[in-house]
């Protein structure tokens, strides 16, 4: 087991509504978020994802992902991992589920 932690960061203020309601609409069942909000001291509105990774669920935590990273770059966002700061691109998700998340 690994958990993994990553920081969805805006340049814009996030309606948290919007956001809540529509993540819900997705039906994440290995993916778990939480608001970040700028107006409680963070320098800007972020979201935080957290998923408990096992060999067994790989397959659909990678399609959760890829569905929140695509629905967050529609806004503009940039995907942090938290810990050590890296950005991730779509182009490097895998690698980055199969090396730096589970090492």
């Amino acid at each position: 087991m690994a958990v993994i932690n990553l920081l969805i960061v805006s340049n814009n203020k996030f309606n948290w509504g919007k956001i809540h309601n529509e993540m819900k609409s997705l039906n994440f069942n290995e993916l778990e978020y939480f608001p970040v909000p700028e107006y409680l001291g963070f320098k800007s509105d972020a979201v935080g994802v957290y998923i408990l990774y096992s060999e067994s669920n790989f397959k659909s935590i990678y399609e959760e992902l890829t569905i929140c990273y695509e629905y967050f770059k529609k806004m503009d966002c940039k995907v942090y991992e938290l810990y050590n700061n890296d950005e991730i691109h779509s182009s490097d998700m895998l690698y980055k589920l199969t090396t730096n998340f589970l090492s």
